[in-house]
């Protein structure tokens, strides 16, 4: 996050390089067009099968983000130069002191703090999770009061989708009446609502007001872990987060992303990627579209299908000792024996697209018709 503000004191220390992880924004409009920014749920696989999908990701998305955000970037970009700097003033004996680096305050640079640029990289592998197995197995008072309504279940057709979308990002009033009204779709759908945010967990109570307290439950906490390993839980509803992601992959649960921000979106296009998850955008949300993404996932067929999915997700990284085992593996196999064993079938692309060469041909045959048109 300060890796900007870092750059700048190097500087006045006469570091020559700084290695970070923090993006330029001029990268933006460097990387190749198979390769998604993480400003849609597009996969690499949509990429690949698409001159159009590519020429929008490699283009028109970079020239729309440069135009909305570009003056905001500017103006952070000189504030950011002008307060984090160390200021060298004449000399101390002339009552004109040097102002040190810690009197300024450290503004977060644009990237980061408009979320400018979120990008896969070119080849995923995964890894696994770091998650504790003993979390599952916690009891509260507050979890065995939600573990008996979980349990009630009333016919055998009956199942329930657990909502939990965060506690950093708030939903608007449209995206939760989308959601609540999805209920009126589906009779034999049960809701469990986690709601950090205390006034929509107001509003949303409101709401569910008109429903048997049997088909709906809200909560301002909920024992995750615990709570997606019941087995009348069909559909675990997130934001998309890393975390979250686990844990729904950890009890084999089917899951319909709502990505608000960061990396959300570009996890969701990797989940959409496996045939696990639904993706859906909150601003457009409709209790339609809301019902029939969980109809599709909870479709029989389907769902057990998506459960051997995760189930070999799940086992791949236990078999493996885990996340951490697993990326010590590539990271001690890349650096014995270089990166080109890890480039999958699924990364290797035709000269043409790899290079670009779809999307300069496409260009030059617009401006040449456009020429031509001219002369006329």
């Amino acid at each position: 996050m300060f890796a900007f503000a870092a750059q700048d004191l190097a500087y006045d220390l006469n570091v020559p390089f700084v290695i970070h992880s923090c993006t330029s924004v001029e990268g933006v409009f460097n990387l190749p067009s198979w390769i998604p920014r993480g400003f849609d749920d597009r996969t690499q696989d949509d990429l690949k099968d698409s001159l159009f999908a590519r020429l929008d990701n490699y283009l028109i998305e970079p020239l729309r983000i440069a135009f909305y955000l570009g003056p905001h970037m500017l103006e952070l970009d000189r504030l950011r130069r002008r307060n984090n700097r160390t200021t060298q003033g004449i000399h101390p004996l002339f009552g004109n002191p040097v102002r040190r680096w810690q009197d300024h305050p450290i503004l977060i640079p644009y990237p980061l703090a408009l979320e400018f640029r979120r990008a896969y990289t070119p080849n995923y592998h995964f890894l696994g999770f770091v998650l504790d197995e003993q979390d599952s197995h916690k009891v509260s008072d507050e979890s065995d009061e939600i573990d008996i309504w979980l349990n009630q279940i009333h016919h055998i057709d009956e199942f329930i989708v657990v909502i939990a979308l965060g506690s950093v990002s708030v939903l608007n009033e449209h995206t939760w009446t989308a959601i609540v009204d999805s209920l009126t779709l589906l009779s034999n759908m049960r809701m469990l609502l986690a709601i950090h945010d205390e006034t929509g967990r107001n509003f949303v109570t409101d709401l569910t007001s008109k429903f048997d307290p049997h088909r709906v439950l809200v909560r301002s906490w909920i024992p995750q872990q615990r709570v997606l390993h019941n087995h009348h839980v069909r559909v675990f509803v997130c934001h998309g987060g890393l975390y979250s992601i686990g844990e729904a992959i950890h009890a084999h649960k089917p899951t319909i992303i709502l990505p608000g921000f960061g990396d959300q979106k570009a996890n969701g296009a990797r989940m959409r990627a496996q045939n696990t998850s639904v993706v859906l955008q909150r601003h457009s949300l409709t209790a339609k579209l809301f019902a029939e993404a969980v109809q599709s996932l909870v479709h029989n067929d389907r769902y057990v299908d998506i459960v051997e999915r995760l189930k070999r997700l799940h086992y791949l990284s236990k078999s493996e000792g885990g996340g951490a085992r697993r990326a010590a593996q590539l990271i001690e196999g890349w650096a014995r024996h270089g990166y080109t064993h890890l480039n999958t079938l699924d990364h290797q692309l035709p000269f043409w697209i790899a290079h670009e060469w779809d999307i300069y041909d496409t260009l030059s045959l617009e401006m040449t018709k456009k020429s031509l048109e001219n002369e006329q």
